[in-house]
């Protein structure tokens, strides 16, 4: 039984990998099939998931934001401890990042492995945040690790979530 798998590792190019001959084929046009289930449009919902990540947090939009993590979700924020649970997820982002910061949010997923129900990808991003207390804004870049789940829906959502900085925070 042949697994579709697929990676892309920049907008123009996706990669299939075939598991029984480790063969890898390119297509630039991405829409490449797995057996019933089209790759294109798990990409595109995956990548729908991450936008939408990214324009709740920008819009300071904490009570949206949560909805594309799973009910089971982890949060592996940088120098912290694991954050597990939506609930718990929600309070740490809010505490941490929406109550204290005005954010302008961008990832980017740079590569993208999709198996069956589940998918890894590894990322960068940029984010701009501004004291809302007053103060200078502080623009941080860095990469994050990310796995997607799909739901009986068919739809993408956060099931674990590691990030960390380029650099350390406020140097």
């Amino acid at each position: 039984m042949m697994l579709p798998l697929v990676v892309f590792r920049d907008e123009s190019r996706i990669q299939r990998r075939n598991p029984e001959s480790y063969e890898i084929t390119t297509s630039d046009d991405v829409i490449i099939s797995g057996g019933a289930r089209t790759i294109a449009s798990d990409t595109d919902g995956i990548k729908a998931v991450v936008d939408e990540f990214n324009a709740t947090v920008t819009a300071n939009d904490p009570d949206t934001w949560i909805n594309v993590f799973t009910d089971d979700a982890l949060m592996l924020p940088a120098d912290l401890p694991i954050v597990s649970g939506k609930d718990a997820i929600k309070k740490w982002g809010v505490d941490s990042w929406f109550t204290p910061f005005n954010m302008k949010l961008n990832q980017v997923i740079d590569e993208l492995d999709i198996a069956d129900s589940w998918a890894l990808g590894r990322g960068h991003f940029t984010l701009d945040v501004a004291p809302k207390s007053g103060g200078d804004e502080i623009n941080l870049v860095g990469k994050f690790l990310a796995r997607f789940d799909k739901g009986s829906d068919g739809s993408w959502k956060y099931a674990r979530n590691a990030f960390n900085w380029d650099a350390p925070m406020g140097g």
